[in-house]
């Protein structure tokens, strides 16, 4: 592994009138429209050299750019805003921004990150490499896991302008907390209380839960994504109980029974809460032990000595599958079961799931976008070190069954390069901008503040306010309300697109993308899209053509009735 450092730049203060400064910053944003193969040359004249000590010569192009961009920037009343005073350390070029004074300039952020024991570790993290581009760390420690990077105001991970002054004391208190995760373990088994519970909970235990506010959240994957969401349907969960002893034995038999026997929804929102308390309460040497023994059998059956090993179904396999991983990364930990209860998804880069308020899960592997009302309010309940809070956490979910809708956006604002992510809640809503290499794209304007990150590929913008950035991978802004549109342009000789995420509060709020599983699910796109009922998860539905497999399903419900009710009679008795 490498280990990159950033280098200081000289103290010296910066204005309109110091010609080195402003035409490095114009040098270095049209070296980001360069082809991909002269990324690693330094144009800043005040920037120490690569490593062979080359420094890049300006061509004609250059020359003609610099004088393009100071016609623009003459045209207005600018002045160099926020850059550093002679005491502190000056900025990158590249970061500083053109102001016409107005307050409504586009300004350079420091996110926070966090380095959680779950994250990925060195430059392998998503987060590590943006931290680095953003400047908020000089290197990257190759043995420290990069877990989340915060973009917002939340008190425990302010972001900051890039002379140090908080992004709070620009806008308020913004209603929503942007994150970047970089999940290389499982995170706890968990859940986000409701604003009435977070109230009490925070009063309660204010050190356990740091505010008052609920925390529903959107997950937009970057990477492909795992994670467990959500109860799976009672008659997957019958069907599991019957098949592992090990799970079954740390439930009580009350609790299996009301399984096999519920109905309606009531009934199996009771029997799943009576089922779920009964596990988490199980005695920890009780629990440990039958853990042992469940993963003996699992290796075995998934081993290639087992006679049969693809007899079962693809669901069950891959249940099986996540237990012994979870196991691994968790030894002796009961909750390593949570995939016999919990629905295991497997989502794309580019779509995207909504976790409202009391509804458990526990994210495994990949890299996301993740936007949420500002709170850190968890309550946790298993594969974790940190505080667990079983009780609180049985007695607040709500035990509706299916995973979530998976949601790919919708284009939005008359143009399919950007899409939204909709949440059905009023704190925040997601957008993705793609430039592709040789186009220009216009951001919509906001009547709202906002913030976005690059995700991928590099280019620059300019607005009607004599701005121009330039764009890579890990960089951070914050758009004031009611600024000038960035428009985003991309050499055509780059190999890919330019892609950014801005996060604001939600502007769509009458047409969620992200449909919350309470409500009815008749949403149309923008542009169209489906109608009617969709299913709650990926369980698929049955065929009328398919006359044999309705046969066995008739046939496995008749036996698991008769079974049923020769316990009943036993009960009874």
């Amino acid at each position: 592994r490498r280990t990159y450092t950033t280098h200081s730049r000289p103290t010296q203060p910066i204005s309109m009138t110091t010609p080195d400064v402003g035409a490095a910053h114009r040098r270095e944003a049209d070296e980001s429209e360069a082809p991909e193969n002269d990324h690693r040359e330094r144009v800043n004249a005040n920037c120490p050299c690569d490593d062979d000590g080359a420094r890049s010569h300006l061509s004609d192009a250059d020359t003609h750019a610099d004088a393009d961009a100071r016609s623009r920037t003459s045209q207005t009343s600018s002045s160099w805003s926020e850059v550093s005073p002679p005491h502190t350390p000056a900025i990158m070029a590249s970061l500083a921004t053109y102001s016409s004074g107005d307050g409504r300039t586009v300004l350079p952020l420091r996110p926070s990150v966090k380095d959680y024991a779950w994250g990925i570790r060195g430059l392998d993290s998503r987060v590590a490499r943006y931290a680095l581009e953003s400047g908020i760390v000089d290197e990257v420690d190759p043995d420290c896991p990069y877990a989340e990077l915060w973009i917002g105001t939340h008190p425990k991970g302010p972001s900051t302008l890039s002379n140090g002054t908080p992004l709070q004391e620009k806008c308020g208190d913004l209603p929503f907390l942007f994150k970047v995760l970089s999940a290389g373990k499982t995170l706890s088994i968990q859940a986000h209380p409701d604003k009435s519970l977070a109230e009490r909970l925070h009063s309660d235990n204010p050190q356990a839960y740091g505010d008052s506010n609920h925390k529903p959240e959107m997950a937009v994957a970057l990477t492909p994504f795992e994670a467990m969401c959500g109860f799976r349907r009672i008659e997957e969960i019958a069907v599991l109980l019957k098949k592992h002893p090990e799970f079954a034995a740390c439930i009580d038999k009350e609790a299996q029974l009301e399984v096999f026997v519920a109905g309606d929804e009531p009934s199996q929102a009771a029997a799943l809460k009576h089922l779920f308390g009964s596990f988490m309460s199980c005695p920890e040497e009780k629990s440990k032990k039958q853990l042992s023994l469940l993963l003996k059998r699992l290796q075995y059956e998934q081993s290639a000595n087992h006679p049969h090993p693809h007899e079962e179904p693809p669901w069950e396999r891959k249940c099986a599958r996540a237990i012994l991983r979870l196991a691994q990364q968790f030894p002796h930990d009961a909750g390593a079961m949570a995939p016999f209860f919990l629905n295991y998804l497997l989502i794309a880069p580019g779509e995207s799931f909504f976790m409202a308020a009391n509804e458990p899960h526990a994210y495994v592997a990949g890299e996301i976008l993740e936007c949420m009302a500002c709170s850190d309010n968890v309550v946790r309940a298993g594969l974790t070190p940190k505080f667990k809070d079983v009780p609180n956490l049985v007695s607040m979910l709500t035990y509706s069954t299916g995973g979530p809708s998976i949601d790919s956006g919708t284009p939005a604002y008359g143009d399919d390069r950007i899409m939204r992510y909709t949440p059905p809640c009023p704190e925040f809503e997601v957008l993705v901008v793609t430039c592709n290499p040789g186009e220009s794209l216009v951001m919509p304007k906001l009547d709202v503040p906002a913030v976005f990150i690059v995700i991928e590929g590099s280019g620059s913008t300019d607005n009607e306010d004599g701005q121009r950035l330039v764009m890579r991978p890990g960089r951070t802004y914050y758009i004031p309300q009611g600024s000038s549109p960035l428009t985003l342009n991309v050499n055509e000789a780059k190999r890919g697109p330019l892609k950014i995420a801005v996060a604001h509060e939600n502007l769509h709020a009458d047409s969620p993308t992200a449909v919350n599983p309470k409500l009815p699910k008749t949403w149309r796109g923008e542009f169209g899209g489906w109608n009617g009922s969709v299913p709650a998860s990926p369980v698929p539905t049955k065929r009328e053509s398919n006359s044999k497999a309705q046969e066995l399903a008739k046939n496995a419900a008749l036996k698991l009735e008769g079974e049923v009710r020769d316990k009943l009679s036993i009960v009874n008795i």
